[in-house]
């Protein structure tokens, strides 16, 4: 089931983050994407169970992708792929969507891609833990 994050979510959302990423977002920062009005929260769940997560902030007709991560022990099973299309979705036709990844992370950059995202942009030295580079992308509105 997908659906938006509420403040009871936190608690997992911050765990999946947790166990899903080098630098992962701070149990406050995810409040404040959940109570801000510019920002929004999804959550793909199986038997009350979140097994992947999704931060973005939308202003008028511009979304970026804050942040996306699932469960790392169910990866490669859809999951993000699911949420994500449905967050499009949901979106509409007329939203222009940006996101910024690890230079490094070539399986999330393969994935945005198979997602119709393309490179648009560098920002060298923007990660500084571990280091790297944040490869900006936007979707293709078709």
């Amino acid at each position: 089931m997908i659906r938006a994050a509420t403040a009871q979510d936190v608690p997992s959302i911050a765990d999946l983050f947790f166990r899903s990423m080098p630098s992962p977002w701070k149990t406050s920062d995810i409040e404040s994407v959940i109570s801000s009005p510019t920002m929004t929260a999804w959550v793909l769940e199986e038997n009350k169970i979140i097994k992947c997560a999704i931060l973005l902030q939308v202003c008028m007709d511009e979304a970026e992708i804050l942040s996306i991560a699932t469960d790392p022990s169910e990866r490669r099973k859809g999951f993000a792929r699911t949420l994500l299309s449905y967050v499009l979705r949901d979106l509409g036709d007329d939203v222009n969507v940006f996101l910024e990844v690890r230079a490094k992370n070539q399986g999330a950059i393969a994935f945005y891609e198979s997602m119709r995202f393309f490179v648009y942009g560098m920002r060298k030295g923007y990660y500084k833990s571990p280091p790297d580079d944040a490869i900006l992308m936007k979707l293709t509105n078709i």
